[in-house]
C-alpha cells in the first residue's frame, strides 16, 4: 500500500493542457541548496485530472475548507472585543485635581 501514497511539500506549478490538469508536486531536498540556502524544491509527481476529476477534487477540497473553518470555531470560539480603558489620569498629592 505504501507505493499508492505519494508525499509532497507543495505544488510547483499548475497547467492546463489538451483538456487536462497537471498538478506538478515537489518536494525538498537537503542534498540540493537554494541560492539563500534552503533545500530546494524539486519535482516528484504529476497529477493528472480530466475536467471532471478536477472539478470533483475542488468540490472535495472547498467541503474539506468548510470544515475546518467550522471546526476552528468551534475549538476557538471568537471573543468579543475588548471595550477600550478609560484613560487613566496619575493622582499625585502634589497636584490637586481640577
Amino acid at each position: 500500500m505504501s507505493d499508492r501514497v505519494t508525499f509532497a511539500d507543495g505544488i510547483g506549478g499548475i497547467g492546463f493542457i489538451a483538456h487536462t490538469l497537471r498538478i506538478d508536486l515537489v518536494r525538498f531536498d537537503p542534498t540540493q541548496k537554494e541560492e539563500d540556502g534552503s533545500p530546494a524544491r524539486v519535482p516528484c509527481h504529476t497529477l493528472v485530472l480530466t475536467e471532471t476529476g478536477f472539478l470533483e477534487l475542488l468540490n472535495a477540497l472547498q467541503q474539506t475548507h468548510q470544515r475546518l473553518v467550522s471546526l476552528q470555531g468551534q475549538a476557538q470560539p471568537a471573543a468579543a472585543p475588548a471595550a477600550p480603558a478609560a484613560p487613566q489620569t496619575a493622582v499625585s498629592p502634589n497636584f490637586p485635581t481640577p
